[in-house]
């Protein structure tokens, strides 16, 4: 349900933004900072697409490199036009109910299950008011966050029903789009 694409983009702007900010503090141009550090998320995950492609089962996907240019130039897009990350790609978790029933199969302690579990994915656009309303009475540390996740999932496509011989509960699959007030 696409969560695995926001994971992608996720992965590329965190990459592209810590690459973009070191080489800012080496002492590089923004210019020199902007071309090197902030395609360092596109440069470090199409490698881990191509092995995809390799291995039986996975696969090349153009839908994840698209997701990986897409985390890249949120950063290298924003750093050019406004000096900064005016909108801020954010991620949360929470362990969930799914992976207590999934007999292990979404994880076993709470690192696979983070990994595993994409139920408990939530991504984030996060953007400050007070910055985009100009001068406001609201505080700059205020964001305003649109959010997307997905649950009911127990495998990528289609849900699983039994895994290491235990049943595996039916659910229905479905989106969440979350709007929320964010602390910066």
């Amino acid at each position: 349900m696409q969560v695995d694409k926001f994971g992608h983009a996720f992965g590329s702007y965190v990459y592209s933004y810590v690459g973009y900010h070191y080489l800012r503090k080496k002492g590089l141009s923004r210019k020199e900072a902007l071309w090197f550090g902030s395609t360092l998320g596109l440069v470090l995950q199409t490698p881990i697409e191509i092995m995809d492609g390799m291995h039986e089962g996975y696969g090349f996907s153009w839908g994840d490199m698209a997701a990986n240019a897409f985390g890249t130039l949120l950063v290298m897009g924003q750093e050019s036009v406004f000096r900064g990350q005016i909108i801020k790609f954010k991620f949360s978790y929470h362990e969930t109910s799914y992976s207590q029933k999934a007999n292990g199969y979404l994880g076993t302690n709470s690192f696979d299950r983070l990994m595993d579990d994409y139920n408990g994915h939530t991504y984030w656009f996060s953007f400050s008011a007070h910055h985009l309303m100009g001068k406001t009475k609201i505080p700059s540390w205020l964001n305003l966050a649109f959010g997307y996740s997905a649950n009911g999932m127990y495998d990528e496509f289609e849900n699983k029903t039994t895994y290491r011989g235990v049943d595996i509960p039916e659910t229905i699959r479905y989106r969440q789009f979350l709007f929320s007030l964010d602390v910066d």
